[in-house]
């Protein structure tokens, strides 16, 4: 038979894992809702560099390149050979190219 004592460790032991059980689902509630409320709130960017337009594109390094015309951009089937990177092709006023790499550009802007 069950003493009194070991039945208090019991409960306490399964307060304790529903404790651990609903902190995890809360946080992936939260988490879906505030990804959910991040979508409805900022446009849509996943392609925002069109080829042949003018910008001005900051790196994540802090250069900032100034009227650069982009050539192209890699799509993901090339992503794979350039070890899973994206990379956009730019000619500067200089006329020469420079390839960026998607990931190290913070923002872009029409120039």
């Amino acid at each position: 038979m069950a003493t009194l004592e070991s039945i208090g460790w019991l409960i306490l032991a399964s307060s304790v894992f529903l404790f651990i059980v609903y902190a995890y689902i809360s946080s992936k509630i939260s988490d879906r809702n505030r990804r959910q409320r991040q979508t409805e709130c900022l446009p849509d960017a996943q392609a925002p560099l069109v080829a042949g337009r003018t910008y001005n594109i900051q790196l994540s390094h802090g250069r900032k390149i100034d009227n650069v015309t982009v050539v192209g951009i890699s799509d993901d089937s090339e992503a794979d050979a350039w070890r899973n990177e994206m990379w956009i092709v730019v000619r500067g006023k200089d006329d020469k190219h420079r390839y960026l790499r998607y990931n190290s550009i913070r923002y872009v802007e029409d120039a």
